[in-house]
């Protein structure tokens, strides 16, 4: 398995600083798991300075996920899901996907988990205008993995398939005015450091804004053709979501100007539902 190293010399620096960035919790899969805290709490200070922070004792070391892959991706592929919908929200201005890169490897490496995702449609910061708020992926999965998580059928190829939805903070002029306005007023918007902890209401209502559109324009086409079915949204109407959103759309035009929709800009599917 893949891993990130922590020094032992970073890892006494950061303890002996109180520059703690986990919480000792009950290891999940042995007995004494409902207890709330550790009661030797010297004991698990002293293995945290030494970096000995698994979970192969009564007390794990809960750390921000980030720390080893930041899309939560991972985890995800790990279990095997089929239909995976990612937000991938972590500040790049460039942007270089670096996050997605790195889960991506991981979850080749680690799984053996070919993913087929198109980065175009985000573009290139300033010198490539993003066309799309999300694009639509593949996953194949490993007949061997499969197995090991006790599937049935893991040797046909249609049960190694699935499907995944990623949904990136991008302006390509379709927004609400007054998201427009806040990227007029802030360059870096909708990718400013997560370094700023402190947003304002402008702020914070623009980012909120920003990801209810994107929500919207990924998912409410197929949605409304799903509606259409009668079906409720569970078991195979959540196959035909995932199909609806796999359909191709019409290529898209250029961003218009700040503040006025594209009328050439295609987000939702319109290919019609097959019964």
């Amino acid at each position: 398995m893949t891993t990130l190293i922590c020094f032992p010399a970073l890892a006494m620096l950061m303890t002996l600083n109180n520059v703690r960035l986990g919480y000792w919790a009950p290891t999940p899969s042995m007995k004494s798991w409902p207890k709330q805290q550790a009661r030797l709490w010297p004991y698990y200070t002293l293995r945290e300075f030494i970096s000995q922070t698994n979970d192969l004792s009564d007390y794990c070391y809960l750390t921000d996920g980030g720390h080893f892959e930041n899309s939560a991706l991972y985890s995800l592929i790990e279990r095997g899901c089929k239909y995976i919908v990612l937000v991938d929200c972590g500040a790049d201005p460039t942007p270089c996907f670096a996050d997605m890169g790195d889960a991506l490897r991981r979850c080749r490496m680690d799984f053996g988990a070919e993913i087929d995702l198109k980065i175009d449609p985000f573009g290139e910061g300033k010198k490539k205008p993003a066309t799309e708020h999300f694009v639509v992926g593949t996953i194949k999965y490993s007949e061997v993995h499969l197995k090991t998580l006790k599937r049935h059928n893991a040797d046909k190829k249609e049960e190694r398939e699935g499907v995944i939805i990623w949904i990136k903070p991008t302006l390509t002029g379709d927004e609400p005015a007054d998201v427009r306005q806040y990227a007029i007023e802030n360059e870096n918007f909708p990718q400013q450091t997560t370094a700023d902890q402190w947003f304002d209401e402008a702020q914070f209502e623009s980012y909120r804004r920003l990801g209810e559109h994107s929500i919207e324009a990924a998912f409410e086409g197929a949605v409304d053709k799903l509606n259409g079915t009668n079906q409720p949204i569970r078991g195979d109407a959540i196959k035909l979501l995932f199909d609806l959103l796999r359909q191709p759309t019409p290529p898209a035009g250029p961003p218009g100007p700040p503040g006025k929709p594209n009328p050439k800009t295609k987000s939702s599917p319109k290919a019609p539902v097959s019964k």
